[in-house]
């Protein structure tokens, strides 16, 4: 009777154990799970299935200070990229993706091609605080700037200085409206891009107008992208990548990117690079090590679409990997070359930007991340002092001041990668 017991006993712990295996890692038993191999990090509903996302709202803002119209002349730079990204909006509000957009595309997208600006000073750091003072889950917030720091035309008129000599103080100013924003789960992207420029005036930081018909081949603009890392996620993937937005630069603040990691290769194992004796489990991000005596290297795919141009190679010194002795990031372009020049490219790399390759003295324990730092690139942007036009190429007034006041408001570190290490 006892080895009968025991046989039952065993027949169902076995049952029990195979009723719980879940080989794509989601959370669901294979016995209920209806979307085999789910990707890791994926939202998945009762039955492990992606859930259809879709945005309830989204708000545009575009700043009506009287430099902006400088940008807004027919064929500029920033009206294509503008207009492109709000045509974009109005597709995949209609496909659904979107249920309101406020105002609607045709009335935002009229009033800076008919150059409807106040012709104010910015009031930024006020300005950003109004419009993120309301904002709610499923919702992506997005603002239109030159980037400009400045106090009201009457501060100005009393002390002339005011806006050199109080910087700092709105510096200040945008860390707690974003520290109050963060606060509360959101995250903020930047991109920022170079438009040609031609105004009768431009606004200089003692809000004087004094240089008529001033034109310059790049002045740089502004896209603030406010929400939560899944609505983020979903907008910039249909609407920032589709649309062919572009940008030169970015900040990425108080986020943890969705869906950056593409694959870890294991396909240049005993080709140019020694990676050493492991695997990897896509479905569930995993490494396992088969000899944790040797050093391993990892080629870590990414889609940093998001926030890097596919041809950046200002990364080098944004991206570390914690505890690895040696980091080297690539474009995918400058990668496939050095290492398939031959041919035999993964399927996996038409989905990445960027291969980020870590190397170890010995395997990593636990977990492998990849973590990302914003390159400094507004202070090469910055200019404190914009009277004369030369010195306005290329860059805006007191932008360090602006981005810096953004990072200093969190104290997140932006993983772009979560890889577990079995050894």
């Amino acid at each position: 009777m006892k080895n009968i017991a025991a046989i039952i006993l065993l027949t169902l712990l076995m049952f029990a154990s195979a009723c719980d295996n879940d080989a794509d890692g989601d959370g669901i038993s294979d016995e209920k799970d209806k979307c085999a191999n789910t990707p890791a990090g994926t939202q998945i509903d009762s039955v492990g299935c992606p859930v259809k996302q879709k945005i309830n709202k989204v708000t545009l803002y575009l700043d009506d200070s009287g430099s902006m119209q400088g940008y807004m002349f027919n064929g500029s730079k920033f009206q294509q990229n503008i207009s492109g990204l709000a045509s974009r909006i109005g597709v995949i509000k209609g496909n659904g993706l979107i249920d309101t957009v406020t105002p609607d595309v045709k009335t935002f997208v009229n009033a800076f091609l008919a150059a409807n600006i106040n012709g104010g000073s910015s009031v930024l750091h006020e300005t950003l605080d109004k419009i993120t003072t309301n904002l709610t889950d499923n919702s992506i917030t997005l603002f239109v700037t030159d980037g400009v720091l400045s106090f009201s035309a009457k501060d100005i008129k009393a002390n002339p200085k005011k806006n050199i000599n109080d910087l700092t103080n709105m510096q200040v100013s945008i860390a707690l409206t974003f520290s109050r924003l963060f606060a509360k789960g959101y995250a903020c992207y930047v991109l920022a891009s170079n438009s040609d420029f031609s105004g009768a005036h431009y606004w200089n930081y003692q809000n004087k107008k004094d240089r008529p018909n001033i034109a310059l081949n790049n002045r740089p603009y502004y896209l603030f992208i406010i929400g939560k890392d899944k609505d983020i996620d979903l907008f910039v993937n249909e609407v920032i990548e589709k649309s062919g937005y572009n940008f030169d630069n970015s900040l990425l603040v108080n986020s943890n990117p969705l869906k950056t990691l593409v694959a870890v290769d294991r396909n240049l194992y005993n080709k140019k690079l020694k990676t050493g004796n492991w695997e990897y489990l896509p479905t569930k991000a995993k490494i396992i090590i088969h000899d944790a005596t040797k050093s391993v290297t990892f080629p870590i795919l990414l889609n940093l679409h998001k926030f890097a141009p596919t041809d950046s190679t200002s990364l080098a010194n944004a991206i570390t990997v914690p505890n690895a002795s040696k980091v080297t990031v690539y474009t995918k372009a400058a990668f496939v070359k050095d290492f398939y020049a031959n041919g035999g490219l993964p399927k996996e790399y038409g989905e990445a930007t960027h291969v980020v390759l870590a190397e170890f003295a010995t395997p990593p324990q636990n977990m492998c991340t990849v973590e990302y730092s914003n390159p400094t690139w507004y202070k090469d942007w910055n200019v404190e002092d914009d009277r004369n036009p030369i010195d306005i190429e290329g860059k805006t007034f007191g932008i360090q001041y602006l981005m810096t006041g953004i990072i200093n408001a969190s104290n997140n570190t932006t993983k772009l990668a979560s890889i577990t290490i079995i050894n």
